[in-house]
């Protein structure tokens, strides 16, 4: 509601409304009482730019520790985003006071990043920034009228990887872990992830009690995406799992960074090259529609909440095709 008070015969009108503070002075209370609707009227349709002394004192790194205390604790991925914030309000582009923000502080932010890591690390850092700038707008009534982020360039992302297995490697790969040096569980756990499809993570994390040896399914309790499924077992995965020694509660009870030295180790003995252990999962699934499964079919076994991510995971041989073709 706007304040008008009469100030040496003249009726002066402040308005104070959604970040913004207008003030003017007219001759006649009826003048200021219109143009006071009026500006109300612009401020409820953004027509008006917010007022930058809201701003004041506030800059991107405040933003940035704020959404760390409120909102990152409830995510899943609380830990690694909050490692991201911390570094993101270690930049220089945090302590760039929000009255002067522009898409052009952004984009320089996002060249010089490139010089030291991929586009997909990139990515990552935008995607957050621009959350936390809309957060602020809608929630915690940052007086910005627009998400700079918004007309920021994101950079183009590499080809997705094509890497599948070649003929006979599976078997190569699966012969060489099965000896010295190698742990016994590796081949097993190759195994499992070119069978069901499951990432590096669930395979990690997965239980003895998430199997069902009777019905064939394994239940991953935590995904990527925050959804919980069930996962069918072909008699294959089924094998390899038994064959694991059940002194744990966990069926693989290896550390991430261990699997790596005994992935890296087995490709360099064998002479492999380009070849990702998360390459069994886009291996995994692009058998599992060779094997005549449907996109839901295979989704539901993937764990991909959008169909069309699934495209990136495909990769059909040519020649395979060429076969089956009269």
């Amino acid at each position: 509601m706007a304040n008008i008070r009469k100030h040496r015969n003249k009726w002066q009108v402040q308005v104070r409304r959604q970040g913004h503070h207008l003030t003017r002075s007219f001759a006649s209370k009826g003048d200021a009482e219109a143009w006071a609707r009026l500006q109300e009227t612009k401020i409820d349709r953004a027509d008006l730019p917010p007022d930058r002394r809201t701003l004041r004192g506030q800059t991107l790194g405040d933003l940035l520790r704020r959404y760390a205390a409120e909102v990152t604790p409830g995510k899943r991925s609380a830990r690694h985003e909050r490692n991201r914030i911390d570094r993101l309000a270690r930049a220089s582009i945090a302590a760039t006071p929000l009255e002067h923000l522009r898409p052009s502080h952004l984009s320089d932010f996002r060249d010089e990043r490139l010089k030291s890591v991929g586009p997909q690390a990139v990515l990552h850092d935008l995607n957050l920034i621009g959350h936390v700038l809309r957060t602020a707008i809608q929630e915690w009534g940052v007086a910005l009228k627009d998400n700079p982020m918004a007309q920021v360039r994101k950079p183009r992302m590499p080809r997705a990887r094509d890497r599948r297995l070649e003929r006979g490697e599976l078997e190569r790969l699966l012969a060489c872990a099965s000896g010295d040096p190698h742990p016994q569980y590796l081949p097993r756990l190759i195994a499992l992830a070119v069978e069901t499809g499951m990432r590096k993570s669930e395979l990690l994390a997965l239980q003895w009690d998430d199997v069902d040896f009777e019905a064939r399914l394994a239940r991953i309790s935590v995904s990527k995406n925050g959804l919980p499924r069930s996962v069918p077992l072909s008699t294959r995965a089924a094998d390899a799992i038994k064959a694991q020694a059940q002194g744990a509660r966990r069926i693989f009870p290896v550390s991430v960074a261990a699997l790596r030295f005994h992935w890296d180790r087995l490709l360099a003995q064998l002479g492999v090259r380009n070849l990702h252990f998360h390459d069994l999962r886009h291996e995994a699934v692009s058998r599992l529609f060779e094997r005549g499964l449907s996109v839901p079919e295979v989704a539901l076994v993937s764990g991909h909440k959008d169909p069309r991510q699934l495209f990136r995971y495909t990769h059909p041989r040519a020649e395979d095709i060429a076969r089956r073709l009269p």
